[in-house]
């Protein structure tokens, strides 16, 4: 094997690992952004709401729906989203925490649980994402409660569904998580570094991270986000 072969073969891997990087980078303050814009969110329309605390004992009284046991975005969006919300000065009373692998079919089956438990008194929906969120909406859909009844429910991902439950009034936000914008700059940068091009940093904050944009959506914005998703 001759030296310009060996050259060669470093130059690949390095490629390689400098790609890996790349997309470490861009995705490392993802979740750090996308957790403190669900905090809002949440933080807002409780406080706009008085009627989300129906027992209006001053607390209110949430479940959360995680994805999986040790898996860090569950930790992350879990723990950041009630500090923030006990930050801003509303009191949380813990019912239950329930992991259901972000699936919506088992997130209905735990809501069901926790239903027959707690009737009335859950007040607050907190969930990893909006399969999950779902869940709980067409556990509250089959458990005969009227609408004005249910709990407030917020998800993450801006899903298809979620938008129209959104719409419809079964959910009372959640964070849309632009992943083909995401997927599209990491792909950018990794084929960049690759070719042994100049990034450019000018798009990158602290000329390391592309930030995607996350967008709150609620009642009075979803609209725009439905017409977004059938363009």
């Amino acid at each position: 094997m001759n030296k310009d072969t060996i050259k060669e073969i470093i130059y690949i891997i390095v490629s390689i690992l400098l790609s890996v990087l790349a997309v470490k980078f861009v995705i490392w303050l993802l979740p750090v952004i996308l957790i403190a814009l669900v905090s809002y969110l949440l933080y807002m329309n409780i406080k706009k709401n008085k009627k989300v605390d129906k027992n209006y004992d001053g607390k209110i009284q949430y479940v959360l729906l995680e994805g999986e046991a040790g898996h860090q975005d569950a930790i992350s969006r879990t723990d950041c989203s009630v500090k923030t919300i006990i930050g801003k000065g509303i009191k949380l009373e813990k019912l239950s925490y329930q992991f259901a692998d972000w699936n919506r079919g088992q997130a209905e089956n735990r809501m069901n649980r926790l239903i027959s438990q707690y009737k009335d008194g859950i007040e607050l929906v907190i969930s990893n994402n909006d399969e999950m969120a779902l869940g709980a909406v067409e556990a509250y859909r089959k458990a005969g409660y009227e609408q004005a009844e249910w709990p407030v429910i917020f998800g993450i991902d801006g899903l298809d569904d979620a938008l129209e439950a959104i719409k419809a009034g079964e959910m009372q936000g959640t964070v849309y998580n632009d992943k083909e914008d995401q997927a599209l700059q990491i792909a950018k940068l990794a084929v960049e570094i690759f070719r042994g091009e100049d990034v450019n940093r000018n798009k990158l904050k602290e000329g390391r991270y592309y930030v995607s944009e996350y967008q709150p959506v609620y009642s009075s914005n979803v609209e725009d986000f439905i017409k977004r998703q059938t363009r």
